[in-house]
C-alpha cells in the first residue's frame, strides 16, 4: 500500500519545511547568547562562538539562521565553528 500525500503526512512535510526556511539546521540568537540545532546537527557554545557537529555520518548542506536576519549556507563534514 502506498501512502497518499493528504494531511497527515503533508502537514508533517509543510511544518518540517517551515522551520528549516525559519530558523534553518542551526539558529542562532546572539543577544541571548543561546543556539540550537535541528535534524542531527548539535550546537555548543565555545568561548565566543559556537561548535556545530554533525551528528549523522554523512557529509550534508547547512542552513544557519542568525536572529539579525542573516543566513549562511554551506557543507558540514563533522564539525564546524562560528562567531
Amino acid at each position: 500500500m502506498c501512502p497518499i500525500y493528504d494531511w497527515g503526512n503533508g502537514a508533517a512535510a509543510e511544518a518540517a519545511n517551515r522551520i528549516l526556511d525559519r530558523y534553518g539546521h542551526v539558529y542562532l540568537d546572539r543577544r541571548r547568547s543561546l543556539a540550537f540545532g535541528v535534524d542531527t546537527v548539535r550546537v555548543r557554545p565555545v568561548g565566543r562562538g559556537w561548535k556545530i557537529v554533525n551528528l549523522d555520518d554523512t557529509p550534508r548542506l547547512l542552513r544557519v539562521v542568525s536572529d539579525d536576519g542573516k543566513v549562511r549556507e554551506g557543507r558540514l563534514e563533522k564539525s564546524l565553528r562560528i562567531r
